[in-house]
């Protein structure tokens, strides 16, 4: 019973997550614990997928403690503790390879296909390999760790780990916005998978490819690419469908879709919530991000500030970073820029010793402002802080050149919006369009031109302040111009 209840299920992170939690929802005895200590890595791995990272520590702990009876138990959950013990929060990677002897004195062998492979997901799900089950940014300042781990841990991810160890320094070279460096590094990655590759970890390299392509306004490969991704994922990866729609959100929102962001929010998956669980952080992002864009500024700032600290719970920098970076935007529109200043600044500086760039720069005019009040700060010799001149500028030019290329989601909150006054052809010519007739419907409707009702409609997008018909009519309801 116990290896049925560990191995969990194949259709992803979420129903694993929700199929323990009928087991685990509720604490047992202590006895049941002593007499059956298997139970404490059950829960290290319940508690971990759903954040509770003080329960986590204290099953975590108990495993430690109980190694050799667990070991008693069968080979294989001492694999699945290893698991456990890898994900712990409290440990840094080196510390954890130095441990490792502790697991090695019990350890008759391990799976051969690799038990972590074998999971409801060695990602958990999330589409960025270096942001998956663990925050592993700590290789990017000590890149040695790597040897130490193809002897240690690396053996639990079977040959996954042949394209998973130059996938994750290639993610790395991406977060320093080397992106065609990225597109090379990856596409050697791309060359190491099989047939037999986990879909959890294609999905993971081909995100990253995308994610290039995009940055570098490559759209059509991109597209191509995505399609070819959204087509596996539909066939073998189902599970992967409210992350990869978040993913896919999020590039609108980036290019100022408000209509992306209220499709988003009114999303099956997309649940209120007070705490954030693991396996959902990447979507909780896109919703911070949605709620901004549709005006929901404090339930953005409550997403934000729950995911900075989960950021800073679960030791994941580059979660901590990103909430940083939008909430610094945030709160620099909402007119609040002594906040947003050092919200910025307290980013940038746990990002800097990395070399990481891209989540600061992919809110673009969002942080554009902030970034130069703090490269005039720097320039003032009483300045003491950790933050240096060369990387800022970095930052700021990723970031200036983003936002040329991109309207982000930010724009224009926290201001007084002047009347829109629309003409009585701009409001028909929307009325018509909400209730789904296309150009050439509305000219026989009108008698009106082709050309002269793409004037009125294109005119009407200026004084709404959009780019689409789905945004215009939105946003003309908004304001009660339009039933």
């Amino acid at each position: 019973m116990f290896l049925f209840l560990f191995r969990g299920h194949k259709d992803g992170v979420a129903t694993y997550a929700d199929f323990l939690r009928t087991f685990c929802g509720e604490t047992l005895p202590e006895r049941a614990f002593r007499e059956a200590p298997v139970l404490h890595v059950l829960y290290a791995w319940y508690y971990y997928l759903t954040s509770r990272h003080e329960e986590y520590a204290f099953h975590m702990d108990a495993i430690m403690r109980n190694l050799p009876r667990i070991a008693r138990a069968g080979n294989e959950f001492v694999e699945f503790a290893m698991l456990a013990f890898h994900v712990d929060y409290r440990k840094s990677l080196k510390k954890q390879v130095q441990l490792y002897t502790v697991f090695g004195k019990v350890l008759k062998k391990f799976t051969q296909e690799g038990l972590a492979t074998n999971i409801a997901s060695f990602t958990h799900n999330l589409p960025y390999m270096h942001r998956s089950n663990r925050d592993y940014s700590e290789i990017a300042l000590d890149p040695k760790i790597l040897s130490k781990i193809d002897g240690t841990f690396a053996p639990l991810l079977g040959p996954e780990w042949e394209y998973l160890r130059p996938g994750i320094l290639a993610c790395f070279t991406y977060e320093k916005n080397r992106l065609n460096e990225t597109l090379c590094e990856n596409e050697s990655v791309m060359g190491l998978l099989t047939k037999e590759s986990k879909a959890d970890g294609r999905i993971c390299v081909m995100i990253l490819q995308h994610s290039a392509l995009w940055q570098l306004g490559r759209r059509q490969e991109a597209d191509s690419l995505m399609d070819g991704l959204c087509a596996f994922v539909d066939a073998s990866a189902q599970y992967f469908i409210p992350n990869l729609t978040a993913y896919q959100t999020k590039l609108k929102l980036l290019d100022g879709d408000k209509a992306a962001a209220h499709e988003w929010l009114n999303s099956y998956y997309v649940t209120e919530t007070n705490h954030i669980e693991f396996f959902r952080s990447f979507q909780h992002f896109t919703t911070a991000r949605a709620y901004i864009a549709t005006g929901n500024t404090e339930r953005a700032l409550h997403y934000l500030l729950l995911l900075k600290k989960f950021g800073e719970n679960l030791s994941r920098p580059l979660d901590r970073c990103e909430a940083g970076a939008i909430l610094a935007a945030l709160y620099w529109a909402l007119g609040r820029k002594k906040e947003a200043e050092t919200q910025l600044m307290e980013t940038l500086a746990v990002l800097q010793p990395y070399g990481f760039i891209r989540v600061v720069a992919d809110e673009g005019a969002g942080v554009v402002p902030i970034l130069k009040r703090i490269l005039s700060k720097l320039s003032d010799n009483g300045y003491k802080g950790p933050l240096t001149r060369a990387y800022l500028s970095e930052v700021m030019l990723a970031a200036h050149s983003f936002a040329g290329s991109h309207v982000g989601y930010i724009a224009g909150i926290g201001k007084k919006d002047k009347p829109v006054k629309l003409s009585g052809q701009q409001k028909h010519m929307l009325e018509l369009l909400s209730q789904g007739y296309k150009n050439a419907e509305i000219s026989e409707m009108t008698g009106l031109s082709i050309p002269t009702i793409k004037t009125h409609t294109s005119l009407a997008y200026k004084k709404l302040d959009v780019n689409n018909a789905m945004d215009a009519v939105l946003k003309a309801r908004e304001l009660g111009l339009i039933e």
